[in-house]
């Protein structure tokens, strides 16, 4: 899973029911992946400013999160 990524993974996140994982790439995308699966659920494009993703997490209720660090969540 993070082999496959050509950037810098900067967090992860496993969801509450272990099934998905979250991806924060250096270049600001965001991929979703399945624990079994070998290719992305989704991938979010990146911020439109270009800055990392420096965390990413999922809430008790599987809501995610990511933050760039300087904007907040979203």
């Amino acid at each position: 899973l993070l082999n496959s990524h050509a950037d810098q993974v900067l967090a992860v996140a496993v969801s509450p029911n272990g099934r998905t994982i979250a991806a924060a790439l250096s270049d600001g995308t965001l991929s979703l992946w399945d624990r079994d699966g070998e290719a992305p659920l989704c991938t979010v494009p990146g911020t439109p400013n270009g800055r990392d993703l420096w965390s990413v997490a999922f809430t008790s209720d599987t809501v995610l999160f990511a933050n760039d660090g300087r904007n907040g969540l979203r």
